[in-house]
């Protein structure tokens, strides 16, 4: 109850920050300690390597779970890359939409297009971008099929790709198909405790999409298996 009334005390200020047009860059830093607080509140144990995030790159993360999103934005505040149907879910799509997030209708080109203009916009106006590569989510341990737009635009604007990698220690953390939303998130937040590990990769940038894809799907995939392993071998 508590989380909940956080999100809508924050949706609040974010919505009247939208609408007299404050600085998209202080909106970020609401989100940044909004994003800090659910984590702690919801117990969250996240172990980082902190690694400094430079402006104007794509972040490429792995897709778990809702989790992703607070867990992302607590880390780094930026733009992130959403379907479209997400502008009608209810709370969060309205706070989407004051965060200035790209949302996407991925199965008509015409938006697709639009999102790679936006994204390369917004990264040469030194903005940072979220996307998740795999498109949605999937269980793992290692990441799934990659789509290729975030390559492309990368790769024929010569910006910079961070990856970064997570995964939880409970592997039921990871937000099945079939699961509905909300059961997901009580049973997540029922819990006293959610061990994350997380770790920032460097910086990389090539004309070559292929290269690009390549290199950071082995360094997730590489980071994953290593993180997985140290948690099967961890005792409680």
């Amino acid at each position: 109850m508590l989380c909940l009334t956080l999100v809508i005390i924050y949706l609040i200020i974010l919505l009247l920050a939208f609408l007299v047009r404050i600085n998209i860059k202080i909106r970020h830093k609401i989100v940044k300690q909004w994003a800090k607080l659910v984590c702690y509140i919801l117990g969250f144990r996240i172990s980082i390597n902190k690694q400094p995030i430079p402006n104007g790159v794509l972040i490429l993360p792995n897709h778990r779970s809702w989790i992703d999103v607070p867990l992302i934005f607590s880390i780094v505040p930026a733009t992130i890359i959403a379907k479209r149907e997400i502008r009608n879910w209810p709370v969060i799509g309205w706070g989407f939409t004051a965060i200035d997030a790209i949302l996407v209708n991925r199965s008509k080109m015409g938006s697709l297009m639009t999102t790679f203009k936006e994204i390369r916009r917004k990264i040469l106006d030194n903005r940072t971008v979220i996307i998740f590569p795999e498109g949605t989510i999937c269980i793992g341990p290692e990441t799934g099929t990659f789509k290729n737009g975030a390559f492309k635009v990368a790769a024929d604007h010569n910006i910079r790709i961070v990856p970064i990698a997570f995964e939880f220690k409970d592997r039921k953390d990871v937000w099945a198909k079939g699961d509905v939303l909300l059961y997901h998130y009580f049973k997540t937040m029922g819990k006293r405790r959610t061990y994350i590990k997380v770790e920032i990769g460097d910086s990389i940038n090539s004309n070559d999409e292929n290269w690009l894809l390549n290199t950071t799907k082995k360094w997730l995939d590489e980071k994953i298996l290593a993180m997985r392993n140290d948690f099967d071998n961890m005792s409680d």
